[in-house]
């Protein structure tokens, strides 16, 4: 397999350990905006550090600190591979410019990086449904842990899940994450290999993009790619989140339903601009670290 390189994979790990304790803390705000809809951002921030001090800020660290390398490596691993595989079969030169003025390295360019952020995002949220769920519980009831009498630790929260739902109870919010991540990580990967030529027409298939050009193309496209999916992102939060003994929620669409019955339709944008005010320095760091790591194996492979 002439395609395949082991650095993507190494390169994801890396990246996926950046970006953590810079998401983390955001993430917690936003889980809390969309689950509690009584809270606004400035009583959450000062809900937060009351109640829990600063650790109420990463509740729900653990699982996803200990798996983040994980979950990006097998992102970028997959996505890397399966674009020079797509490419293989295409017949892509190395000496080919990527698009803009330079021309595409050949017509469905973009269809294949759209393609191998799809089946790269799949990967990712089969293993991430788990993950994502117990740091949204936590998340989400940290603050009202003891009146509503629900599990304060990761493990205490799967036990209690298992117990109730088995193993299926850990995948809880699958279906949605499938809808809200995988078109989104395929946009994602579009428009960052996108913007990157778009800076330098005359960059050639398979020459290291600038740093700059990273960083403006990653944190771009990490604000457009959560933009348009934040309604999916405010129900999946919630079903999520919901009760374990008694859910409130009987799917996606009741979500839906309940939701806009509630709150309006405003309420399938709680949480817009910590959203993409996180989005793009998380991105940022994301494939900085990612580019970065693949420059350093490049430069390991010529020694």
């Amino acid at each position: 397999m002439s395609w395949f390189d082991s650095c993507d994979f190494g390169a994801g790990w890396f990246a996926g350990v950046s970006q953590m304790v810079v998401a983390h803390p955001l993430d917690t705000v936003k889980v809390r905006l969309q689950t509690l809809p009584h809270l606004n951002f400035v009583s959450v921030l000062v809900n937060t550090a009351k109640v829990e001090g600063v650790r109420g800020f990463y509740r729900g660290f653990l699982f996803p600190s200990l798996t983040a390398g994980v979950l990006n490596s097998a992102f970028f691993g997959v996505y890397g591979n399966t674009l020079r595989m797509l490419e293989t079969y295409r017949g892509a030169s190395n000496h080919q410019k990527l698009c803009c003025d330079g021309g595409p390295a050949y017509p469905l360019w973009h269809l294949d990086c759209f393609t191998a952020g799809c089946i790269a995002g799949t990967a990712c949220v089969t293993l991430s449904t788990p993950i994502e769920l117990i740091k949204t519980k936590l998340q989400a009831t940290a603050i009202f842990a003891k009146e509503a009498n629900e599990p304060l630790k990761p493990v205490e929260c799967v036990k209690l899940m298992y117990r109730h739902n088995g193993l299926k109870g850990l995948f809880k919010g699958f279906h949605i994450m499938v809808l809200r991540d995988v078109p989104s990580y395929g946009l994602k990967i579009v428009m960052y290999e996108h913007l990157q030529c778009m800076m330098r027409a005359d960059r050639v298939h398979g020459e290291a993009p600038m740093f700059s050009e990273v960083v403006i193309a990653s944190g771009v496209a990490g604000v457009a790619s959560w933009a348009v999916i934040i309604p999916l992102d405010v129900v999946k939060s919630r079903i999520q989140a919901d009760d374990i003994r008694n859910p409130k929620y009987s799917g996606i669409i009741d979500c839906f339903v309940k939701s806009y019955r509630a709150d309006g339709l405003k309420v399938f944008g709680r949480g817009f601009w910590i959203i993409t005010f996180r989005a793009f320095p998380v991105n940022v760091i994301s494939f900085v670290g990612y580019e970065e790591f693949l420059k350093f194996c490049k430069w390991m492979s010529q020694k």
